[in-house]
C-alpha cells in the first residue's frame, strides 16, 4: 500500500502465472481485498461474502468463483492437477466444520482427522507450493505440488526417506529439506 491509498500486489492466477494488480482503497471502503484469478478485487461485507468466511481450508488456494447460498452450500470452480476446471459444491450437512479442500478439481471435506494431523507433523517450504496435503497412518506425506511450468503433480515422501519430516517441492516432487 502506498501513501496515496493504493494497494499493489503480485497475485497468482488459476493457471499458476503471476499478475501485477492494483486497487484503490477508495474503491474498497472497508479495506477488504481479495485475489480473483490474479486480479485484486474488493471483498464486500454483504451476506454472500460474509458467509464465505464461514468456510475455511485449502480450497481457497486453487478454487475460484466461490460463494455461499442461503442454505450455506459452498459452490466453487476448482482447478484439477491437469489444469482443467470443475464446478462442484459442498453443503454444511456434508461438512459440519466448514473446512473444504480441492482434490482433482472437486471440493471435499477437510477435517482434523488423522491424515491432516499427520500432515501437520511435516514442516518445510513445500506448504508454499503444494496443496491437498495429507499423511497416512505410516506417516507418509502426500501432496499435489506445483511444477516450474505451473502444472500440478501428485507426489509422496515417506518418513523412511525423510526422518526429520522436513520437505520441499522441487519441480512438483517432494524432497527432503535439510
Amino acid at each position: 500500500s502506498d501513501g496515496a491509498g493504493t494497494l499493489t500486489a503480485t497475485c497468482q492466477t488459476m493457471n499458476g502465472n503471476w499478475h501485477r494488480s492494483s486497487l484503490s482503497t477508495r474503491q474498497c471502503s472497508d479495506r477488504r481485498a481479495g485475489n480473483r484469478d490474479g486480479t485484486l478485487f474488493c471483498e464486500s461485507p454483504d451476506s454472500a461474502s460474509v458467509s464465505t468466511y464461514q468456510w475455511q481450508g485449502s480450497f481457497r488456494q486453487s478454487c475460484r468463483d466461490f460463494s455461499v447460498d442461503s442454505a450455506g452450500t459452498l459452490p466453487a470452480t476448482c482447478q484439477a492437477a491437469n489444469g482443467s476446471l470443475h464446478r462442484s459444491s459442498l453443503s454444511t450437512r456434508q461438512c459440519s466444520d466448514h473446512r473444504a479442500g480441492n482434490r482433482g478439481g472437486i471440493l471435499f471435506c477437510e477435517s482434523p482427522d488423522s491424515s491432516t494431523v499427520g500432515a501437520n507433523q511435516w514442516q518445510g517450504s513445500f506448504r508454499q507450493t503444494c496443496r491437498d496435503i495429507s499423511s497416512d497412518g505410516a506417516g507418509t506425506l502426500t501432496a499435489t505440488c506445483q511444477t516450474m511450468n505451473g502444472n500440478w503433480h501428485r507426489s509422496s515422501l515417506s518418513t523412511r526417506q525423510c526422518s526429520d519430516r522436513r520437505a520441499g517441492n522441487r519441480d512438483g516432487n517432494l524432497f527432503c529439506e535439510g
